[in-house]
Parts: structure tokens; sequence; C-alpha cells
């Protein structure tokens, strides 16, 4: 089961309910939102994995709860699905960070699971790329610490080599005692 949590908006019952209902026999689990208001609020109280939002609604319309969301979690997946038929609508959708963008009357409701299950893939993939950016990032600084401080190393051993190198000359070179000591001090 993908148990997968997808947040349904959509200010038309039947849609909603037929929606979740199919989803739910598919194996995600959903919360279905009357309108932009609520299903922001539900959005902010709890941990979905997509969201799934119509673009005209009463009180708070798609675009806007798109456009907050994706300011608040710019990582969760949002799409629209919504009967405008308006392609400006679906540009604006997607400026604003709508994830994909689906045609109400759904003519084929396996579409809906593809889209979702699509863009879940690409949110994992990203994820999956922000924890290997972290994870490199935090190796490179390890690895330059560890070079800065073996470059330090070396320095602090160049400075003994040199000095056991001149009072090596100094005690090697045939003088008298007495400068032999001051060349080595």
């Amino acid at each position: 089961m993908n148990e997968q949590a997808v947040l349904i908006i959509d200010d038309e019952p039947l849609i909603r309910r037929a929606m979740a209902d199919y989803l739910e026999e598919c194996g995600y689990r959903t919360v279905t939102a009357a309108d932009g208001e609520q299903g922001l609020a539900l959005a902010r109280a709890q941990r979905f994995d997509i969201v799934l939002v119509d673009l005209r609604m009463p009180r708070l319309d798609g675009l806007t709860v798109i456009s907050v969301l994706h300011d608040e979690q710019p990582d969760l997946p949002i799409v629209v699905v919504s009967g405008t038929g308006v392609l400006k609508d679906a540009i604006e959708a997607m400026r604003q960070g709508a994830w994909d963008y689906i045609s109400k009357p759904v003519q084929d409701i396996d579409e809906v699971v593809v889209v979702i299950q699509q863009a879940l893939d690409i949110a994992r993939l990203r994820e999956d790329r922000d924890r290997y950016q972290r994870q490199l990032e935090t190796l490179n600084r390890s690895l330059e610490a560890e070079v800065s401080r073996q470059t330090q190393d070396l320095w602090t051993q160049n400075r003994e080599l040199a000095a056991l190198n001149r009072v090596s000359y100094a005690i090697s070179a045939p003088l008298d005692m007495e400068t032999m000591l001051d060349r080595a001090i």
C-alpha cells in the first residue's frame, strides 16, 4: 500500500468524494477540503505528500492556495485538477508553483493516479538529490578541514626539517667548536 497522504481541495462535493474514494482504493490516504481556506488550514496543520487543488472556489481560490503553499512548503507537490479550461489559468498555476495540471471533467481517473505517482516520484528524487547534496557538502567541509590540518602539519614539519638541516650543516662543517655551537644555536 502507498499510504501517502493526499489533500484534495475542491468545492464540488461529488468530485471531492469520488476522487477520495478512488484514491483510497488505490492505497492513498485522503483528506478533503471544501474550499481554499479550509484546504490551506489543513495543509498547515498536517503533513501531506501531495495536494490536488481546483482553481475556482469560494472564499479562497486555487491560485492563491498554490502560491501560499509553494511559499510555505516549496517541496510539496501541488497538482491542479480544474475545469476552467483556460490556458492562461494553467500557465498561471504553473507559474505560482503547481507541478502539473489535469483538466476536469477527468475522462480517465487512472490519469490522476499516474500524475500523482509521477509528482511523488519527482518529489522523492528531489529529496534524495538534496540529501546527497547535503552529504557531499558535509564531506567536502570535512575534507577541506583535513587538508588544512595536514597542510599545517607539513608546514610545521618543513620548518623542523629546515632547522635540523641548518644544525646538521653547522655540525658537519670543519670548523672550530665555538663556531659550530654558534651556528647550531
